[in-house]
């Protein structure tokens, strides 16, 4: 039997112009964990997660999914949806928000194929689960508000039915009821078995939820369960901090229970 992790990133370097991004970053990420990679601006959450897609290629070090070596074709056989954190849209592009969600079904369609209904069922489903109605899918991408397209793209990434999710600051421009209904629902989706690696800066509202946590800066402070230390906190941003937290406190640990993975 196959024990190995769903994800696993090995002493994973990426330099830019020779720059080092990420250095010697390690964690081990199991099938059906939670996991949130908190830390400053600029310490490479986002270089991170795209190197994991393969979208940018390591200087050294490995990414495995469950024990094979990353490739384009081990990211589509995995099964992945991508939510970006932001995303580049020609506003004079003519495209409704449900045309937008239901491009997450590609994967299913060959070049030339149409949609089936089957298709457009889904979509559907995935935008009432991110509460967006009807009347908002039927108006124009680029007339919604940036909450809305945020919850849009989510809906698209999860049309494809994703085993792993990638979400890159998916509530950042979202208000806070939205916030939290958005939480719940990766809550709802991870206890249904998917797999979810979520960059945040949020990290007291969404603890509750996480299995595991890493802060990142440049190098990664890994914490094989949910708890935020202070030691873990202070050696990513360099300062002694309070999260932001909304109504949720993070839990802390004695600093000698923390293991740092560098």
């Amino acid at each position: 039997m196959n024990t190995s992790p769903l994800i696993a990133a090995e002493n994973l370097t990426v330099q830019f112009n020779g720059i080092p991004v990420l250095s010697d970053v390690s964690f081990a990420v199991q099938k059906g964990d939670f996991f949130a990679i908190i830390g400053p601006n600029g310490g490479g959450k986002t270089v991170l997660l795209k190197t994991l897609l393969g979208f940018i290629s390591p200087s050294s070090g490995s990414v495995r999914y469950d024990g094979t070596d990353l490739s384009a074709r081990t990211v589509r056989e995995m099964e992945i949806g991508y939510v970006p954190q932001s995303i580049h849209f020609d506003n004079r592009f003519p495209i409704t928000a449900f045309e937008v969600v239901l491009m997450g079904r590609l994967r299913e369609r060959t070049l030339g194929k149409r949609y089936r209904i089957d298709d457009r069922k889904i979509a559907q489903e995935v935008l009432d689960e991110v509460n967006i109605n009807e009347e908002t899918a039927r108006k124009s991408f680029s007339s919604l508000s940036g909450g809305q397209r945020q919850r849009v793209l989510i809906a698209r990434a999860l049309a494809s039915k994703p085993q792993i999710l990638f979400l890159d600051e998916p509530t950042a421009s979202v208000d806070p009821s939205s916030n939290e209904a958005i939480n719940a629902l990766f809550s709802k989706l991870n206890k249904a078995g998917k797999t979810l690696v979520l960059v945040t800066h949020d990290i007291g509202a969404i603890s509750r939820y996480i299995s595991k946590v890493g802060c990142l800066n440049r190098k990664l402070f890994f914490h094989d369960d949910s708890t935020v230390t202070p030691d873990m906190v202070k050696k990513a941003y360099g300062c002694d901090i309070d999260l932001v937290s909304h109504g949720v406190p993070h839990r802390v640990l004695d600093n000698s229970k923390h293991a740092r993975h560098d």
